[in-house]
């Protein structure tokens, strides 16, 4: 089994399971791979899952004991705005691409979104900045023996005007 609905791994279609059948599409906002289709007909491979970004930080210090922090997620695109009234922060950027579709009849399963890390001692994000992300899709299934696609660019960069850093692309 892949990490289709049931499955134990992160994200990934199941396979098609008869001779012919389905893949299975990969689960959302994890960048994992649709899986294959199987068998004779032209039977259609799954849609690979949509990407995600996932932002973490520190709020701040007390005398006795660390804050935690923040965890904020994107499943879908928008922006991340650190207050002008929080201090400048360092942050650890995760960015998931959207993953690949996979392929039709006899075609293999579609390959995981590209992954990019940014940890957080190499970053630092200043209080008022605003920061764009985008959500890579995943690639959709090639129907009726068309090759399948690939999965979309997820992103998370300051705005064109800013000195850095420089925007993070996760490769679909």
């Amino acid at each position: 089994e892949g990490g289709g609905p049931g499955g134990p791994y992160a994200g990934g279609g199941d396979g098609g399971t008869g001779n012919p059948a389905e893949g299975s599409h990969a689960t959302a906002n994890t960048g994992g791979g649709g899986g294959a289709g199987s068998g004779g007909g032209d039977r259609n491979g799954g849609d690979g899952g949509s990407g995600i970004v996932i932002v973490r930080y520190q709020i701040g210090f007390e005398k006795s004991a660390k804050e935690t922090g923040g965890n904020v997620t994107f499943s879908s695109s928008g922006t991340f705005t650190i207050p002008g009234s929080y201090p400048t922060i360092n942050a650890q950027v995760l960015v998931v691409a959207g993953g690949g579709a996979g392929g039709t009849r006899h075609g293999g399963g579609g390959g995981g979104g590209g992954v990019l890390l940014l940890p957080q001692a190499n970053s630092t994000i200043p209080n008022g900045a605003t920061y764009s992300v985008v959500i890579g899709a995943g690639g959709f299934s090639g129907q009726g023996g068309l090759d399948a696609n690939s999965g979309s660019n997820s992103t998370f960069g300051p705005p064109s005007s800013a000195a850095g850093p420089t925007h993070l692309i996760a490769v679909g």
